[in-house]
């Protein structure tokens, strides 16, 4: 589809009545959800994923959107307001933003907080509209070849960029892979993995998988620590004629620290697997060294508020593109996006921009819409959305957890989905205890089908050398290559100049 009509039509879509109530309703759960900290938007995301069985893709994939982009603002408030992160990717905001408040300018630092997301959001919509058509003659080069590598390189980006030990993302991959291959296999005839047990001939429900392995551990935990998620004493937030204060700072002040830490926003959102979490610390550093006073940071400066939630709002649409345009996940929440389209029968990647360009257009510009009514309603009720944080963690268990048991049932209505949300939550339980990674299992299992399909077609067609078949695989060969060995490379180096700084040194 050509870029304008595409454009025109996703606009067109997006302000449908019954798309935009969606997205409004989804933006307002999503703004009451970030609020409260552990429970995030990533999660609300999950427990949505089960109802989007048989949606139309117009409505179900731009609330996904409208979910995340919105979370982090009701994150950002409760960092600010009570000193507990909703978020990981709001735990920078907390160091000034909290002393902020404490210092009785609550408002003011509302007021910067919620400004700079909503134009770093808008900042990374624009860049990402304008980038998509560009992308398009590169996209005509991917073929089965290109797919299965950038499935790869997906799968040891997410195990070997993320936290923790290498050697155990990739074991998680390697789980997510295996637990893909139970049921019937429909090229070979064989049953795989299934035990004799018919249930499992149809393979393992994605939304089981995701709910199980990431939001029933998540709710486990809090219920079973029992305490109010916020104190008490948790700050008011200011007038709203500070938190216009701050907007107007905003604009008079810190317009050169926000462009920086939205474009290091924007350039870590676009590395697959990296995520706002590395985000907004690398933007946090950036802006307190090319500060005046750097010692003064931690201590209630704006421009640790500005530059961390500035490459936050801004990573979300970054995340967003690479997800779309190559199929490999921006973020491990990217991952739950890419279980959407394959429950609506659509693969991520570059097929999807090339065939479904205007509702690729309308995710990210949801992204906008989600933000800017965010926004309205977080100036005008962040001070009675905090009171949020002090309900009992276990009456959210209470409320949440049939939510859960509904969703695993209603996707295929078998009972025994019900009993493998079970088995899977004690599955992600033990990853958290060991350190395994949750996302990497997720992503192994979600492209585990498309990876066998895509290598054996490889294999049919060029053999051992489908890895320089092309310069287009050749290119993501070598940055194969690359992920795999970079880490044990770096420590070499390292170890080398460590002796010979020794050897200096005792010379």
């Amino acid at each position: 589809m050509e870029t304008i009509p595409a454009l025109q039509q996703a606009l067109g879509n997006m302000f449908q009545p019954s798309v935009f109530l969606a997205v409004f309703a989804a933006t307002i759960a999503s703004i009451i959800v970030g609020v409260l900290p552990a429970i995030t938007g990533a999660l609300l995301v999950i427990m949505v994923l089960p109802f989007t069985f048989g949606a139309d893709p117009i409505i179900a994939m731009p609330v996904m959107c409208a979910l995340l982009a919105s979370s982090g603002m009701g994150g950002s408030i409760t960092a600010i307001l009570t000193g507990i992160p909703g978020d990981n990717a709001n735990a920078p905001t907390v160091l000034d933003g909290f002393t902020m408040t404490r210092n009785g300018q609550a408002g003011r630092a509302l007021g910067l907080a919620l400004t700079v997301s909503v134009a770093s959001c808008f900042f990374g919509v624009v860049l990402s509209i304008l980038i998509i058509p560009l992308l398009a003659p590169i996209l005509m080069k991917f073929k089965t070849v290109e797919m299965l590598l950038i499935i790869i390189m997906a799968l040891l980006f997410l195990s070997v960029l993320t936290k923790g030990s290498r050697v155990k993302g990739l074991i998680s991959a390697g789980l997510g892979l295996t637990l893909s291959c139970v049921g019937f296999h429909a090229t070979s005839g064989i049953d795989r993995l299934t035990f004799g047990n018919m249930y499992l001939y149809s393979g393992i429900e994605v939304s089981t998988v995701l709910m199980g392995v990431l939001a029933v551990p998540t709710l486990l935990e809090l219920h079973a620590e029992g305490v109010a998620i916020a104190p008490a004493s948790a700050a008011e937030a200011g007038k709203l004629s500070a938190l216009l204060k701050g907007t107007k700072e905003f604009f008079s002040k810190h317009l050169l620290v926000w462009l920086r830490g939205t474009l290091v926003g924007y350039a870590v959102g676009i590395a697959p697997a990296l995520g706002s979490t590395t985000a907004v610390w690398i933007a946090y550093a950036q802006a307190k060294q090319s500060a005046k006073n750097p010692e003064a940071f931690g201590n209630g400066v704006p421009e640790g508020i500005v530059a961390p939630e500035s490459a936050r709002a801004v990573c979300a649409t970054a995340d967003l593109l690479t997800t779309l345009v190559f199929g490999i996940p921006g973020s491990s929440i990217m991952v739950v996006i890419m279980a959407a389209f394959m429950i609506l029968g659509i693969q991520p990647g570059p097929t999807l921009v090339i065939e479904h360009t205007a509702l690729a257009f309308q995710m990210i510009l949801t992204m906008g819409l989600g933000i800017s009514i965010a926004a309205v309603i977080c100036f005008f009720g962040a001070p009675i959305m905090v009171k949020i944080t002090r309900v009992s963690p276990h009456i959210l268990f209470v409320v949440l957890m049939p939510i859960i048991v509904l969703g695993a049932y209603v996707t295929r209505e078998f009972a025994v989905d019900i009993v493998f949300i079970g088995i899977t939550s004690l599955l992600g339980l033990c990853l958290k205890r060991f350190g395994f990674s949750a996302p990497a299992i997720i992503l192994g299992f979600v492209m585990g089908n498309l990876l066998e399909r895509t290598l054996i077609r490889s294999m049919d067609l060029h053999g051992v050398g489908l890895f320089w078949s092309s310069p287009v695989a050749t290119v993501l060969t070598t940055i194969i290559l690359i992920a795999i060995f970079w880490g044990p490379i770096q420590s070499l180096i390292a170890r080398i100049l460590g002796k010979k700084a020794t050897g200096e040194g005792q010379a």
